[in-house]
């Protein structure tokens, strides 16, 4: 985490605090990011099963991939799947 001013980041966005919300603005908002280089991953806290999963799954529609935390720490769960994330958007983490 940290870096460089205008160093590409990795940005994070909470599904239920967020990407729910308006998915259309965040879904405009990684295409514009990535055009900058910036990298998205939606993290969510719910489980990597049934109606929860599909739900996101299908709200999120491959736009960023997705991080199931299920019950762990989303930031110990993002970084696990290979996200050292920069900037949170959404959800306790943004706030601190």
């Amino acid at each position: 985490m940290g870096g460089r001013a205008g160093a590409p980041m990795i940005i994070a966005i909470g599904f239920d605090s967020a990407w729910r919300r308006s998915p259309a603005y965040f879904r405009a908002m990684v295409q514009n990011g990535a055009a900058f280089g910036h990298r998205y991953v939606i993290v969510t806290t719910r489980p990597d099963e049934g109606d929860w999963a599909r739900e996101v799954r299908d709200t999120v529609a491959r736009v960023a991939p997705i991080v199931f935390a299920g019950g762990v720490d989303r930031k110990a769960a993002a970084l696990a799947a290979g996200f050292d994330v920069d900037v949170w958007i959404g959800g306790e983490e943004a706030e601190r």
